[in-house]
């Protein structure tokens, strides 16, 4: 009975920290739109913002979960920066403007 309580307490777990996750791409999807002309946002935004909010009702575990996704959304950039400042480092002049090129088109 203990093992499969446990194993019940690890799916709750695991469910949870997908649907924070996903909360936090909705959310990040839904400040994506939010910068969309309007005709985007009233047939893309309000079906995900439906289910979303119940489930961040349901769930309080969810704000400490939903920083773990910005804070690898905030080192992936600096690990690219770094990347591209050490392939272009020895170059001057052409570097900054293809290392501008490449941060728009990932960003």
């Amino acid at each position: 009975a203990e093992a499969i309580a446990a194993a019940q307490a690890a799916s709750l777990a695991e469910q949870a920290a997908r649907s924070a996750a996903a909360a936090a791409v909705q959310a990040e999807l839904a400040e994506a739109l939010n910068q969309a002309p309007p005709q985007q946002q009233q047939g893309l935004q309000l079906p995900q913002q439906a289910p979303q909010q119940p489930k961040q009702a349901q769930q309080p575990k969810q704000p400490p979960k939903q920083k773990q996704p910005e804070a690898h959304d905030r080192a992936a950039p600096a690990v690219a920066q770094q990347r591209q400042d050490s392939q272009t480092a020895p170059s001057s002049g052409k570097a900054t403007k293809a290392q501008k090129q490449q941060q728009q088109q990932r960003r």
